[in-house]
């Protein structure tokens, strides 16, 4: 158990530290405009085969999905009285 609550503190100091926020929610933002840049680029949208089409729409929909998990972690671990939980029920 020791092992993993160490595995736990890395994980979550990798993730909540200002320069991958930047890349995490940078890289959304990226990818979003590339999908919309997908759509643009197209001469005609609604004659593509069936796999470009889930593409495009699975491309627009990682965005709002993968915000509002972010978001809500985010929010989760702020609104908890230390910075990193730790693990009382092992």
């Amino acid at each position: 158990m020791a092992a993993l609550e160490d595995v736990r503190l890395w994980f979550l100091w990798l993730w909540r530290n200002p320069v991958m926020t930047i890349l995490l929610y940078g890289s959304l933002v990226i990818h979003f405009l590339l999908a919309l840049w997908a759509i643009y680029r197209r001469r005609r949208l609604f004659r593509m085969p069936l796999a470009e089409a889930l593409q495009l729409i699975l491309g627009l929909m990682i965005v709002p999905l993968l915000g509002q998990h972010v978001l809500g972690t985010r929010l989760a671990g702020n609104s908890t009285t230390s910075r990193i939980p730790t693990c009382t029920s092992c």
